[in-house]
């Protein structure tokens, strides 16, 4: 009896280790699989920021018109910020053009409480 049982142990401690192995390689193959799907969209990202990156510097060439020979592309640059500077100050003046002043409010005149309560408490 005890040849058995000792057989039966060997085999359950057989049988447990196999499947532990199983459930290893299992997670492995599953972490494995995981981190190829990471990368794969990781670079599906990346390709499709440069696409777009490539699509607006395309369309930032097709936007600018040539520059002259004779002016420097630093000029340009100075430019644009005064352009934006120019259009942030328009923008500033015509808000404050739109201000309401104390006098443009009207405040509803009359009596308070002058009405009589519906109920008399």
């Amino acid at each position: 009896a005890d040849s058995d049982a000792k057989f039966n142990h060997e085999l359950v401690t057989r049988e447990i280790a196999e499947l532990e192995q199983e459930l290893e390689e299992q997670d492995q193959q599953d972490q494995q699989d995981q981190q190829d799907q990471q990368d794969q969209q990781d670079q599906q990202d990346q390709q499709d920021q440069q696409d777009q990156q490539d699509q607006q510097d395309q369309q930032d060439q097709q936007d600018q018109p040539p520059a002259a020979e004779g002016q420097p592309s630093g000029a340009e640059e100075e430019a644009e910020p005064r352009e934006s500077e120019q259009a942030a100050q328009a923008i500033i003046d015509l808000a404050q053009e739109e201000e309401l002043g104390p006098e443009d409010i009207e405040r509803a005149v009359g009596i308070a409480g002058s009405r009589n309560p519906a109920k008399d408490w």
